[in-house]
């Protein structure tokens, strides 16, 4: 036992059973740890819910909080919120810890983490019901996995979170099933060249991103450093085959161990898809939303409220990305539609919907635009927010507003500035585009005369 303050807390691997009482916005099932109440002793356990009786075991310890991170290994008794599982990995899911949850216990949740993030920044405005397409399976169009060598096979798969244990993922029930069936051709082909002694264990990638798009998959590799000949070479009979549509080499920078930087360096094949959710084709290493069939309802619902402003007016598409909004837009209505986006890759599609494209940062185009009218805007940015971009797109002046925001607690920090600037808020509607996790889009409309 581990002492703080003079409470002893129990040591990482200790195996315990526990009662779920309420669940917190990562997902986790929240307790008081036996014999510990007392001293109130919490503990968060992926893989459980409200009325389980699960056992469980203790995984990272944060003393000063007080509070034990466990991973359920075994539901004792199933509460009310649990339904059978369709995944075939082991469970919990290292990227899911929602995926055995009652899809309206699910929703629920979502709705809930969008009310407390309005309610922490005074906002008491009505969340509405959770949007969602209610299938929860095969719905992905892309996945990123971990590569790792174990036991002497190589693995493709996510690491259980806080360690470097890393859990198979080929077979995920939420994915779409052709990019399951090209992890698993991955994974087999990984193996082979390492046991013909084609590639070594300390040359292999260390991640892979697979997206889907209408003419098949295609792959990215991330690496530490290049791949040898005979690997393309398989790569490129699996394109022959039309298992794959090509293939790409990021080469990650020395200094960093993040997955999504450096360079791609070498390919083969078509890394340009045409979008399930439609559109000009976009290249696979550029962002997309996870549900392409729900993303679709996002898109049209937020180009329906833009709209109604002037006719004949010019709407800004703010983190534009492949231009998912711009596309919605020119659809349904004659607006002029400015992009902004700083990705180079993003580029080639937005030139082919909107009127005038600017790959730059929003603090960049917004001062090359300081004379120009902006009748309604749109802005989807990064998990962290619009932050210091706030102030400066609600003073444009525009008539119609959709923030849309992948993280609720942004939007307590963002839309202040905009009801500051004489905004109220429309509606605020979130969107299930992350089934089988916490994770919830949230849209804020808003207008100067509701």
């Amino acid at each position: 036992m581990k002492k703080r303050k003079g409470v002893s807390l129990p040591a990482p691997g200790t195996r315990f059973e526990v009662y779920i009482d309420i669940m917190d916005e990562e997902g986790r099932g929240r307790a008081l740890y036996p014999g510990l109440e007392a001293e109130e002793v919490d503990v968060a356990i992926r893989g459980a819910f409200p009325g389980d009786h699960v056992s469980a075991v203790v995984e990272k310890i944060y003393a000063q909080r007080r509070l034990l991170v466990a991973r359920a290994q075994e539901v004792l008794s199933s509460g009310p919120c649990r339904e059978a599982s369709e995944c075939t990995h082991a469970s919990p899911c290292a990227a899911c810890p929602l995926e055995t949850a009652q899809t309206t216990f699910a929703l629920e949740l979502k709705k809930c983490r969008v009310e407390q993030a309005l309610d922490r920044a005074g906002l008491s405005d009505t969340v509405e019901d959770v949007k969602s397409d209610l299938t929860h399976r095969g719905y992905r169009q892309k996945v990123k996995l971990m590569i790792r060598v174990y036991k002497g096979k190589v693995r493709l798969g996510l690491f259980r979170p806080g360690s470097h244990h890393l859990q198979m993922a080929t077979s995920c029930a939420l994915v779409h099933p052709a990019l399951n069936i090209c992890a698993d051709m991955l994974q087999m082909g990984l193996n082979s060249l390492i046991k013909n002694q084609q590639l070594r264990d300390d040359a292999l990638p260390v991640a892979v991103t697979l997206r889907l798009g209408e003419e098949g998959v295609a792959a990215i590799w991330v690496s530490d450093t290049p791949l040898p000949d005979a690997a393309w070479n398989w790569m490129k009979e699996l394109i022959a085959d039309d298992f794959f549509t090509g293939f790409g080499l990021r080469l990650r920078p020395r200094e960093s161990n993040s997955i999504v930087s450096g360079e791609i360096i070498r390919h083969a094949g078509a890394l340009w898809l045409s979008p399930l959710e439609g559109g000009p084709r976009v290249h696979v290493d550029t962002f997309c939303q996870a549900n392409p069939n729900l993303a679709k309802t996002l898109y049209r619902d937020v180009a329906h409220f833009l709209k109604g402003a002037a006719p004949d007016g010019t709407i800004l598409d703010a983190y534009a990305g492949n231009g998912g909004f711009s596309h919605a837009i020119k659809q349904l209505s004659p607006h002029k539609v400015m992009a902004i986006e700083t990705h180079p890759l993003c580029q080639q599609p937005l030139h082919h919907i909107a009127d005038e494209v600017f790959i730059c940062s929003v603090d960049d185009a917004l001062a090359q635009m300081k004379t120009r009218t902006i009748d309604a805007v749109v802005a989807d940015p990064p998990q962290k927010g619009l932050q210091h971009s706030a102030a400066a797109l609600a003073a444009l002046g525009a008539s119609r507003v959709a923030l849309v925001f992948c993280n609720p607690d942004a939007i307590g920090r963002d839309v202040p500035h905009f009801l500051d600037a004489g905004y109220r808020i429309c509606a605020v509607v979130p969107y299930d585009l992350f089934g089988g996790t916490p994770e919830v889009e949230t849209v804020v409309y808003l207008t100067q005369s509701c």
